[in-house]
């Protein structure tokens, strides 16, 4: 970029300030939003499509009747400590 730049102002010292207006003004009419418009009309659209796409051609299981469930533990009666009676060694 510098050299460019360099090379532009070294050999047409004359038309240097024109160029870079004409720059200035061909970048606003390009991009009358700037980098952020860009962003937004173009990058942001076109990633919310690719991920769309990349959702809708994603394997998806097939339907089943009931959803597979984790196996559980089986659950063991907890005993009852008024029903065993006093504990041994405790006086009523």
């Amino acid at each position: 970029m510098n050299a460019g730049k360099t090379f532009f102002s070294e050999s047409f010292p004359d038309l240097w300030l024109f160029l870079m207006a004409a720059l200035f003004i061909g970048v606003t009419m390009a991009f009358p939003m700037g980098l952020a418009g860009v962003w937004e009309e173009k990058i942001v659209p076109w990633w919310k499509g690719r991920r769309q796409a990349l959702r809708d051609a994603a394997v998806k299981p097939p339907p089943s009747a009931t959803p597979p469930t984790r196996p559980t533990a089986p659950v063991t009666p907890r005993p009852d400590p008024e029903a065993a009676g006093p504990i041994r060694g405790q006086h009523a």
